[in-house]
């Protein structure tokens, strides 16, 4: 129960909906006692497990929600919403990062920053954690900015401190450290002539950093033991009194831990976080600090300082083994120098570097191109700005398909078209800085790529933009560490978007993944997603439908080039790439083609039907080979250049899979099989104790209600069939059932049922959205749950109208019902919604031909009601709102029974729980 309970929390709270926490609204979707549900509620708020809001009626939040937002309190009850909104702003006002201080905090220290602020927050007093990096890369500078972190977002007692402790001098002697650490009481040794706390104790409710903690010796290493374990410890020279210091800890070392670190301390410390060094950073960050550090300079120098094109190809290039420590060193020597020459400008040159360095300039002789005489700092920004074009462009594209995928939740032709223009236009501005020799090897493999496998003349590619694509793609490929940084902390978006192409333009897809592969064995480039991405849209034309969407078609037969002739040959005919080929040696064995084709197949997760033509071999051996993919396959023996043909022409025209394969098999020699795919399609199973006509009549109105893009069945079956042959059902064999909707439960193991009352109800569509989750994006979901209402609706209607068209009459209300909720800001259940839809249209239907006279009983029995001002307020929205209907039927509605909307409104069901609805 009290999972239950705590995940139909989350989900409310991930959907925004606060007022359906109340124990009241969590009773009904969880179909159990209201007073079980109270009595669980309240033991999970005795146990920091949920805070309680104390509002009209209650509602409780999951801590383990806040946690997952960075939301934090000592509190377990609130004494009304706007108290508990308070905290929530407060804590999620856009307060500047801490951590944004920090170059690269966005691209190479982004994940060690996540890590480290998961380790800090961690309930119930964080986790201890180890930063290991070189010396000079900023250890001790992210542990102060966790500080600062975990204070601003309310993790730290008021008043706790950042204490650090520089573990080198304490290396051989641990009773120091022992002194330090944890304090000392009178006469523990010579000397001590008054109790001493220490430094455990000052960081009481703060952080606790241990620099350098190689340093100290196994004996020193084992003292920290009850420290961390418990939070105690013993102040030297007494072993009675027990003292606590409960402080996040964070260590820091230089070395290699598992070398240098005793087992039982690094098995105390969970976290390892690793920063990277100077060189790993790459080049875009180098620019960024030298920028950085000089602004620095310049500040507390109180004068602009510029420094030579020279230096900057030094700074830029030189090993400096101290990182930034040592890199601030280098810059700060250079402006004491250049300091003493100068009046208002202070120039940096070659005799102001230190010798080291300038030793170095002969390895590194790879000057820029137009170097600058002298470079300011907003300079070396923009030279920043423009070494990070590739990754600006690449965030460009995924901001555009979050945004625009966010609001259509499908991959449209609009969207790819937008997605295109945007590559477009980035490769436009690229091509007068491009020049053929600069990238004439790229440009070659990339040209034979498009040539080779694309199947297209070089008149229909414009070679100027495909220069500038050359450049794009190594400039993204050959910028290794700036590139795979950005890889990695959006590795999730750029999969979520091939998944998407994949499934939606397969063909194009795959002949993007094949250029990518040719690129990477020509060009020997690590091919980042971003790549497959920017190629497939550089190929696709958005307006042309993907007539081979979720099929391959692949030739497979024995020779040196048979395959490859008769695939390239169809192509050229069909006037597009239609078949893949492997050629098989003359020896290979069916075991051979299985092994290769299982291959090919692999490479496409989504695909849906595989269409392969072989030459020879047992079609039924092949068949059973290919028992590890799950999707349909069609087999067709006696390959030729016809048979190509006629198959390509009909996947085309769109044909069916079987009357594909039989139409093209009467016309030839050849034979084929037909395995179906053993993938299970996802299916909602309507059941109806009333007969299987209403079950019918359910599935109906639900598959109708369901998105026209989604790959989602609705089926009908007997319930007594369901309660005789539960999960051996026929249908449980064929299809993955996501749930049972129906008028009564027929109680089946693990199948997730809903009532047809529950489901339009919202507050328990939330289960029925759970059991599609996966299947559908949340956009989708929304139109579900609105064309479910409709139809419902409709359906109600069909009965009650006798004169206008239910449906026409339907579409016109929504909006207007729609328009009336914005306006009085409320959101109305689904039921009564339903009934207002009803309600409405008879009402114009009465009006309009004069049927009765509209009246409202409520009116008559309470006459102050006309006088009331939000009565005459709703009747003043609701004439704006229901303008156009009046206009189009030539009616106007009575404020009567507008009165009586008003009165149907305030007690619908949603606000059940409070005594009023306000408007």
């Amino acid at each position: 129960m009290e999972g239950k309970i705590i995940s139909y929390l989350n989900a409310c709270m991930n959907h925004d909906d606060l007022p359906l926490t109340s124990a009241v609204r969590c009773a009904k979707a969880l179909k159990a006692s209201r007073v079980d549900v109270t009595a669980c509620m309240n033991k999970l708020v005795q146990s920091n497990d949920l805070v309680r809001i104390l509002s009209r009626p209650y509602l409780y939040v999951p801590v383990s929600w806040l946690s997952e937002h960075y939301i934090y309190t000592d509190q377990s009850e609130f004494a009304s919403v706007s108290e508990f909104m308070q905290l929530f702003e407060k804590q999620t006002t856009n307060t500047q990062d801490p951590f944004d201080q920090l170059v690269g905090n966005h691209h190479s220290l982004k994940p060690m920053i996540s890590q480290l602020k998961a380790a800090i927050s961690y309930p119930p007093e964080g986790l201890p954690i180890l930063l290991k990096g070189p010396t000079g890369t900023g250890k001790s500078k992210m542990a102060a900015l966790a500080y600062d972190w975990a204070k601003q977002k309310g993790l730290l007692k008021e008043g706790a401190q950042f204490v650090q402790l520089n573990c080198s001098e304490y290396a051989n002697n641990p009773e120091l450290l022992n002194a330090s650490l944890f304090g000392y009481v009178k006469g523990a040794f010579t000397g001590a002539d008054k109790d001493t706390s220490g430094l455990a104790a000052l960081a009481d409710g703060g952080i606790l950093f241990l620099d350098e903690v190689h340093n100290l010796s196994a004996q020193s290493q084992e003292k920290l033991f009850h420290l961390m374990d418990q939070g105690i410890y013993h102040q030297m020279g007494d072993n009675e009194n027990t003292l606590y210091s409960h402080c996040r800890m964070i260590f820091a070392t230089t070395e290699d831990p598992d070398q240098v670190l005793l087992r039982t301390l690094m098995r105390r410390i969970p976290i390892v976080i690793e920063i990277p060094s100077l060189k790993e950073r790459g080049r875009r960050e180098r620019i960024a600090l030298i920028a950085r550090l000089i602004e620095q300079e310049q500040k507390r120098l109180n004068r602009p300082i510029q420094l030579s094109g020279s230096v900057y190809d030094l700074l830029l290039n030189a090993e400096v083994p101290g990182n930034i420590g040592e890199l601030k060193s280098i810059i700060q020597f250079c402006c004491v120098n250049a300091f003493f020459e100068a009046d208002s400008l202070v120039r940096i040159n070659l005799h102001h570097v230190p010798y080291k360095l300038i030793s170095q300039r002969s390895i590194t002789e790879a000057h820029h191109q137009n170097v600058l005489d002298f470079y300011t700092v907003e300079q070396l920004i923009q030279l920043y700005d423009k070494d990070q074009k590739a990754i600006l462009f690449s965030n460009q594209l995924l901001e555009l398909f979050q945004e625009r995928n966010a609001a259509s939740q499908d991959v449209s032709a609009s969207l790819i078209l937008q997605m295109r223009v945007l590559l477009m236009k980035h490769l436009d501005e690229r091509i007068e800085e491009s020049s053929e020799s600069e990238h004439s090897y790229c440009w070659m493999a990339l040209n034979q790529a498009f040539t080779y496998l694309q199947g297209k003349s070089q008149d229909s590619r414009d070679p100027a933009r495909l220069l500038a694509l050359a450049w794009l793609i190594q400039e993204i490929c050959f910028n290794d560490i700036e590139y795979q940084n950005w890889s990695i902390c959006h590795e999730d978006e750029c999969q979520l978007i091939l998944n998407e192409l994949e499934k939606t333009y397969f063909k194009t897809f795959r002949s993007a993944q094949e250029i990518c592969l040719f690129l990477q064995s020509a060009v020997e480039l690590y091919i980042y997603p971003m790549v497959i991405i920017i190629i497939f849209l550089f190929l696709i034309d958005p307006i042309e439908q993907d007539v081979y969407k979720g099929r391959a078609l692949l030739i497979a037969a024995h020779g040196f080039s048979t395959a490859s002739s008769i695939a390239d040959a169809a192509n050229q005919l069909l006037g597009d790439t239609v078949f893949d080929a492997i050629d098989m040696p003359i020896t290979s064995s069916v075991d051979d083609v299985i092994e290769k084709v299982q291959t090919y197949a692999g490479r496409f997760p989504h695909l849906e039907e595989l269409i392969l033509l072989v030459d020879m071999g047992s079609l039924e051996s092949i068949l059973d080979g290919l028992n590890s993919l799950e999707c349909s396959i069609g087999l067709i023996d006696h390959v030729s250049t016809p048979v190509a043909l006629e198959i390509g022409t009909l996947v085309s025209q769109r044909e069916e899979l079987e009357s594909m394969l039989d139409k093209v098999c009467k016309l030839s020699c050849s034979g084929y099989r037909l395995r179906p795919s053993m993938r299970k399609k996802p299916a909602i199973v309507c059941c109806c104790a009333s007969g299987i006509g209403t079950a019918r009549r359910l599935a109906s109105l639900i598959q109708s209600s369901l998105p026209s893009d989604c790959d989602i069945r609705v089926l009908s079956v007997s319930y007594p069939h369901l309660l005789q042959e539960k999960k051996s059902s026929s249908v449980f064999q064929k299809w993955n059932v996501v749930c049972l909707v129906g008028t009564l439960n027929p109680n089946l193991k693990d199948v997730t049922f809903i009532s047809v009352e529950d489901l339009i109800i919202r507050d328990h569509f939330i289960l029925l959205e759970s059991c599609l989750e996966g299947l559908f994006t949340k956009g989708q979901s929304a139109e579900f749950q609105k064309k479910l209402l409709k139809n419902f609706s409709l359906y109600n209607l069909m009965s009650e109208l006798t004169v206008l068209n239910p449906q026409k009459l339907l579409e016109q209300i929504t909006p207007c019902v729609e328009q009336l909720q914005n306006d009085l800001k409320i959101t109305l259940s689904s039921t009564t919604c339903i009934g207002l839809y009803v309600h409405i249209s008879c009402l114009i239907e009465r009006i309009a031909f004069n049927q009765t006279e509209a009246k409202n009983q409520n009116l008559d029995l309470n006459p102050d009601l006309p006088a009331n001002p939000e009565l005459r307020r709703f009747i003043r929205l609701c004439r704006e709102c229901f303008r156009s209907i009046e206009s189009q039927y030539r009616v106007r509605i009575p404020d009567s029974e507008i009165a009586y909307i008003y009165e149907y409104i305030r007690h619908d069901s949603q606000n059940e729980d409070s005594e009023t609805a306000d408007f």
